[in-house]
């Protein structure tokens, strides 16, 4: 069975990205302290304490990202002299790993690592070994990779020193080794997963587990710094997997779901599999190739159908119009990312069909954007307030109300007040939440100025309420329906006080005679969309 650790190796070439990799040394360069360490005090014998520890000079982060430059950018690897233990040299322990000695012992294990890891880069037969035809090959010694074309499947396994494999592993195919995982194995090969006994002074697995993580995420970045680590992740183990690069431009096009990583073995095979079908509808629809992909794993595809015509029967037997599919055709891609981008969990089918069939009632108004969306999806009491949350309920607004945001959203999209847009938006959701209006054609017409209005009045209403002491009656007569319109009784202290503020009358000075059962009030209000009307009121005593 295949497990849930994802292993990392590419297919295609990246760009040069400035912007990586720098945020990703946590531990290593924004915990702990950056130094110089002379190289023949690598496990800081004749040093005090203090001096191992304190007596450094920081490496320039601008040196740190030209390196990863150099290394991408480099033609010929073999001619790159740095080494890893160079750098290790350069980086002290953070103090929250032990003692001084402690961290010694631990910087010691730090260059034991990087000097294996330097030679099994400057040694190319070590880099990779296996025949040239065989389906089978390994990476640093500990990193296996089966592929079968026959069967259509990519894998991953670890390799023993005595030459055993274990494990099944789900692969990454577009960054290579970017993980870190494969360096526990080969700490283990080499002997270094003994740390823990020969520090034994640690206390807690907590401060074990933050050292063991700390070294196999600080040889990983390091390694990142290697034109030879480049060079086996982007040319010589694509070469190996023999893959269609083709077919990988569809199989990342067909991406239903953007996680951590760029696209898995297993979603490639999804597409490797049914490769005539994705084929036909990159060549048709490309656009619906993320919906091809999570439909044909959770329902299957007919061979004998057209695929498309079979996700459009799927979608109209559950209610989408004609003019929603073609909406859904319209926007493909950006539509399915739209909610994985923002959504608590993987998106599949049946939600999609939730924002289609919810935007489809609404009018299918313009395609919102991902703050919109994140905002209807995800926002947790935290952002709304007052206990609200629509966590998985976004289809719970009305779609009146939810045409009328969006709408309004699309117009001021680019302007600066996009911003203070989605904070009034977080007040108008709580008012919807609380209130569930229902908008007639003339509150519709006037769209966001009327929700924000309305919003601003309900606030303000609850603060003048809030401090009053919330007195109660009972009511003879019940709410009766008479034709379109809905008589309601007014009860509490509250609802009566809110009603005046509403229809700009006295009623709130007869509270007290409410109170003592002399009058009692009544709401007139339409019964479709609750506008109220007016009131009425009559004495118990008559």
């Amino acid at each position: 069975m295949e497990t849930m650790h994802q292993l990392s190796l590419s297919l295609t070439q990246p760009s040069i990205d400035h912007s990586e990799s720098l945020d990703d040394f946590t531990w290593c360069w924004q915990t702990a302290q950056v130094c110089k360490a002379p190289q023949d005090n690598r496990l800081c014998p004749g040093l005090s304490q203090q001096e191992s520890v304190a007596s450094h000079t920081a490496i320039d982060r601008a040196t740190l990202q030209r390196y990863r430059q150099q290394a991408r950018s480099s033609i010929y690897p073999q001619s790159f002299t740095r080494r890893l233990t160079e750098l290790s040299e350069s980086i002290s322990v953070p103090e929250m790993l032990g003692s001084p000695e402690q961290r010694c012992a631990i910087q010691g294990s730090l260059w034991e690592l990087c000097s294996k890891l330097d030679a099994r880069l400057l040694i190319e037969d070590s880099l990779l070994s296996g025949e040239s035809d065989s389906s089978r090959f390994t990476v640093m010694g500990v990193v296996g990779y089966e592929v079968n074309h026959s069967k259509k499947r990519i894998k991953g396994f670890r390799l023993h020193q005595d030459g055993s494999t274990s494990g099944s592993y789900i692969v990454e195919l577009v960054r290579p080794l970017s993980t870190s995982y494969w360096i526990s194995w080969l700490i283990e090969d080499i002997g270094l997963s003994d740390i823990n006994v020969r520090l034994g002074s640690f206390k807690g697995e907590t401060v074990s587990e933050e050292r063991d993580r700390w070294l196999i995420d600080t040889a990983q970045q390091l390694l990142e710094t290697s034109p030879m680590y480049w060079w086996l992740r982007n040319r010589e183990i694509p070469r190996r997997l023999g893959l269609d690069p083709e077919l990988v431009h569809i199989a990342l096009m067909a991406r239903d779901v953007i996680g951590a990583g760029v696209l898995s073995s297993s979603h490639f095979k999804t597409v490797w599999i049914l490769e005539k079908v994705f084929r036909q509808v990159e060549a048709e629809n490309p656009q619906l190739l993320p919906l091809l992909t999570a439909y044909s794993m959770e329902y299957g595809l007919k061979s004998d159908k057209d695929p498309v015509q079979q996700i459009k029967h799927y979608f109209q037997d559950n209610g989408i119009s004609n003019a929603g599919w073609r909406y859904l055709v319209r926007h493909g891609a950006r539509f399915t990312r739209l909610i994985n981008s923002v959504s608590r969990c993987t998106g599949g089918v049946m939600r999609y069909l939730g924002l289609l069939r919810l935007l489809d009632r609404a009018g299918l108004p313009p395609l919102p954007s991902s703050a919109l969306m994140q905002m209807l999806v995800r926002a947790s009491e935290k952002e709304l307030g007052q206990g609200v949350d629509y966590a998985g309920e976004w289809w719970k607004v009305s779609p009146k109300i939810i045409a009328v945001i969006a709408m309004h959203a699309d117009k001021i999209r680019e302007d600066q007040v996009y911003s203070s847009f989605l904070k009034d938006l977080k007040s108008v959701l709580v008012w919807v939440k609380m209130e569930t209006p229902s908008l007639d054609t003339n509150q519709h017409h006037a769209g966001w100025k009327w929700l924000k209005r309305q919003t601003d009045h309900w606030y303000e209403i609850n603060q003048i309420v809030q401090d009053q002491d919330g007195a109660r009656w009972e009511s003879v007569l019940p709410a009766l329906l008479v034709g379109e319109y809905m008589i309601e009784p007014l009860r509490t202290e509250r609802e009566v006080i809110i009603e005046a503020h509403e229809m700009r009358n006295c009623m709130a000075s007869y509270v007290d005679d409410c109170i003592s059962n002399e009058v009692r009030f009544f709401s007139v209000r339409l019964a479709s969309t609750r506008k109220k009307n007016s009131q009425y009121w009559y004495l118990p005593s008559e």
